[in-house]
């Protein structure tokens, strides 16, 4: 069940120049990158729903539901914090 989350952090991770810097992937090699990675992730994803469904029926898609806002809701919410000034 947390498969799915690993790939969708290392796919968003991919994206971003400030944790890749310059080895970050470019051009055609980003686009294949990106379309292999959204791939592999919406069928981790699928298959997780899938085990929670069969396992848990409507029960496990509502946790996994309440999981996803939880998530998305600590996103917006947290406080960033500051770098002390030297």
């Amino acid at each position: 069940v947390l498969l799915p989350i690993a790939y969708f952090a290392f796919f968003f991770l991919m994206n971003q120049k400030s944790y890749l810097g310059d080895r970050m992937p470019r051009g055609l090699t980003r686009f294949v990158w990106n379309v292999l990675m959204a791939v592999a992730a919406s069928v981790a994803m699928l298959a997780s729903l899938w085990s929670l469904y069969s396992k848990l029926q409507v029960l496990g898609l509502i946790l996994f539901g309440c999981f996803v806002i939880l998530c998305i809701a600590v996103h917006f919410f947290r406080k960033e914090e500051k770098a002390p000034n030297a």
